[in-house]
């Protein structure tokens, strides 16, 4: 899932605000990670992400078996 987007970005000063699936409120401020005080990760346009640092260079989760 992703998170509702209650106000639309308007420029880098001004992030969007989203609503999240606990119900709780965030600011989307970051490209890759915003994290909601319940522990999920969107990235800038509200889609639910895996946080960049369990990632590697190419985006991929370090526990991905796409190799196998």
């Amino acid at each position: 899932m992703g998170a509702e987007i209650i106000t639309r970005r308007h420029g880098a000063d001004n992030p969007a605000l989203a609503r999240c699936d606990c119900g709780r409120e965030l600011f989307l401020f970051h490209p890759l990670d915003n994290y909601c005080d319940c522990g999920r990760v969107y990235n800038m346009s509200g889609q639910s992400v895996i946080p960049s640092s369990q990632c590697d260079a190419q985006g991929e989760p370090y526990d991905c078996d796409y190799l196998n």
